[in-house]
């Protein structure tokens, strides 16, 4: 019987230590991921509603499969499955017509977009020449009214107190032209649904000048740069759009010290996101832009 109550208690302490243990180790640890404290799991989580998430294009550049559907990028179609998929932005580019009405376009050309078929330039294009344009998931290349009324009252209203970000691109223009913008963005009542990007600041002036009332967003392309918080221009834009790489903690609380706001842009994979996640508070960005939509409403739905 002694020998019986004496092997007993030798394993007590062994079960003990394997409970420890199980209660130590995270899931993520032991799946080999990063180790993080429960703490730090619902930092994370708070993070993800609180922080906007922004669809690069909609669902990413180019043109590809998602959940057995295809989508073309800056296409309505494209918008609305990155709202679909959680998205609280959805990012877009302007570029106009040689009648001088803006459409939806990230490149100057039709090149990249159609697969390397179509290699006109969009301003040489009459409107109707752009509209016949079939792009490879068999959307039309929506001007910004199209896209506008979509987020006014397409989808059953589904997507209406979304938000989209216009980035005017970079051509010889007229303020008279950045003034349709702001005319079609008053005509669907979307001033308070639409920010305006410029790279620039001479056209960030031009968005100032139009229409002061409607957010502005300073996007910085310099590979592996961001600028200096003290060149930053206070009232011509809210918002500073950098590569998530350089939105580091420091950089992000100086700049919210400074009274802007903080974008990380090409943010596509669980380390980036958390990367950027994993913070205190104070050093948040404000929104994250990524070509990976449903990817990071399912990171963020796993935390």
């Amino acid at each position: 019987m002694k020998l019986r109550l004496l092997g007993n208690l030798f394993w007590l302490p062994v079960f003990a230590l394997v409970v420890a243990l199980l209660i130590v180790v995270s899931p993520d640890a032991a799946a080999g991921n990063m180790h993080i404290n429960m703490t730090d799991v619902s930092a994370m989580r708070r993070a993800c509603t609180d922080v906007q998430a922004a669809g690069h294009r909609g669902l990413g550049p180019g043109t590809h499969w998602v959940a057995g559907v295809e989508y073309t990028e800056d296409t309505i179609k494209s918008a609305n499955g990155a709202y679909y998929y959680g998205a609280d932005v959805s990012k877009a580019d302007l570029h106009m017509s040689a009648e001088g009405t803006w459409f939806i376009l990230h490149d100057s050309d039709l090149t990249r977009v159609t697969n390397g078929r179509d290699h006109r330039m969009l301003r040489s294009m009459t409107d109707a020449q752009i509209r016949a344009v079939i792009l490879p998931d068999g959307s039309h290349i929506p001007s910004l009214a199209d896209y506008l009324s979509n987020l006014r009252y397409g989808n059953d209203g589904r997507y209406v107190n979304r938000m989209a970000q216009l980035e005017v691109k970079r051509q010889a223009h007229a303020l008279a032209d950045m003034q349709r913008v702001v005319d079609l963005i008053y005509a669907y009542g979307l001033q308070g649904q639409v920010i305006l990007i410029a790279s620039k600041n001479a056209l960030l002036r031009e968005m100032r000048s139009v229409a002061p009332e409607i957010p502005r967003t300073y996007v910085w392309y310099a590979n592996g740069t961001h600028p200096a918080p003290s060149r930053l221009i206070r009232g011509l834009y809210q918002m500073v759009n950098v590569d998530y790489s350089q939105a580091t903690a420091r950089y992000v609380r100086a700049l919210h010290k400074r009274g802007f706001k903080v974008a990380a842009r090409s943010a596509n994979s669980s380390k980036q996101w958390r990367r950027l996640l994993h913070r205190a508070a104070t050093a948040l960005p404000d929104q994250i832009s990524t070509d990976k939509m449903p990817a990071f409403n399912g990171w963020c739905r796993s935390q």
